[in-house]
Parts: C-alpha cells; structure tokens; sequence
C-alpha cells in the first residue's frame, strides 16, 4: 500500500523542487475550476482558475504546513480573486456609465417634468454605477 503525501508535504517539497506544485495542482485543479465556474462564465473561470494556481505557487512559502489539505488555502486565494474580479468589472461598468453618452434628437431635450436629456443621462449612469 502506496501512503498518500499530505499536500502540506508536497508543498514543504515544493520549496526544494517547484515541479512537485504539480502534484496539488493536479489534485485540485478541477475543484477550483467548477467553483469558478459556476460563477462566471467559462473563459474567465479558466483565467481565473490559472491565476488561482499562480498565486498558490508564489505564495507556497506562506502555507501553514500545519494544515495537511490545501483546498481551504486555495478556495480563499479563489474568493479573493472573485472578489477582485468582481471590483474590476464594476469599475468598468462605472466607467461606461459615466462615459456613455445619450444621442441627441432634434426634438427638444428637455423631459417632461423639466428634467434635462442631460440630467436624466447622469442620474441613470449614477444609479447603474451603484451610487443611487
């Protein structure tokens, strides 16, 4: 009977002899890769998923080898990178609002109840940029 290596084990390895990440990247991959992507769509779910595993191999050094399974340790590097994808895209999304601007008619621009095109554009970028 082979004993099975702890991923604490192979990560304390890792340190010597990188290629042995390979083994936790191997047991985990597929995990950390439907997490992602059951919440985004599968493109950046894969992105993310390489990124996960990056960030795991560079902070390797940081693993507390006192904890045998690494899943917990690469679940939290996952939320933290959805929490960052998640800021971009909003930063984004407030980007476009702000600088989206409404075409022009050759009707009046003022709305009725006096509000101006103009007005209503910025208070509708203000409300899709979440500060409504």
């Amino acid at each position: 009977m082979v004993e099975r290596r702890t991923d604490a084990e192979v990560l304390a390895d890792s340190l010597v002899e990188p290629r042995a990440f390979m083994v936790v990247f191997d047991r985990h991959f597929e995990a950390i890769a439907r997490y992602l992507g059951r919440r985004l769509r599968w493109s950046v779910a894969e992105e993310l998923t390489a990124e996960v595993f990056a960030t795991a191999f560079a902070g390797r050094v940081r693993y507390d080898v006192r904890r045998a399974d690494a899943p917990p340790w690469l679940y939290g590097i996952s939320a933290n990178l959805l929490r960052a994808h998640a800021r971009r895209e909003q930063r984004e999304l407030e980007l476009q609002a702000r600088t989206r601007s409404i075409p022009s008619r050759r009707r009046s621009s003022r709305r009725p109840g006096g509000r101006s095109r103009a007005g209503v554009g910025r208070r509708l970028a203000a409300a899709v940029g979440g500060r409504a």
